[in-house]
C-alpha cells in the first residue's frame, strides 16, 4: 500500500524506484533471488531473469492489463512508453503507431 501510495502522489515515479524506496530491492530482483534460493525450475528461473521476455511469453493479456493499469490516472504515467514498446514489439508496430491505436480505442 504504501508503493501504491507513492505513485499515486507522484504518477512519474516508476514501480521499481517506489518498490526500492519501501523495500530496499526491486520486486524483479527478489523474484530472481527466491527462485535461485528456492532452486525453482530452470524455465521458471530463466523467464524471472528476463521480466520483459517473461511478459512477452504470457502474450498480450499482461500487456493490456499492464497499460489499462499505467493509463487509468491518464496516459503521462512514465510507464507508458515502455509498455508501448513491449507492445509495438508484440505486434511488430512503431511505438508511435501503437499509441494511436491505443489513443484511438480509449477514445470509443
Amino acid at each position: 500500500m504504501r508503493i501504491r501510495a507513492l505513485q499515486e502522489a507522484d504518477r512519474t515515479r516508476r514501480s521499481n524506484v517506489a518498490q526500492r524506496s519501501i523495500l530496499r530491492i526491486g520486486l524483479d530482483e527478489l523474484q530472481q533471488a527466491l527462485v535461485a534460493d528456492w532452486r525453482l525450475t530452470l524455465l521458471l528461473a530463466q523467464t524471472s531473469q528476463d521480466p520483459q521476455a517473461a511478459r512477452a511469453a504470457r502474450g498480450p493479456s499482461p500487456l493490456g492489463s499492464r497499460l489499462a493499469r499505467h493509463t487509468a490516472g491518464g496516459w503521462e504515467n512514465a510507464a507508458v512508453p515502455d509498455d508501448l514498446g513491449v507492445i509495438a514489439s508484440f505486434l511488430n508496430l512503431s511505438p508511435s503507431a501503437v499509441l494511436k491505436l491505443m489513443v484511438e480505442i480509449d477514445a470509443d
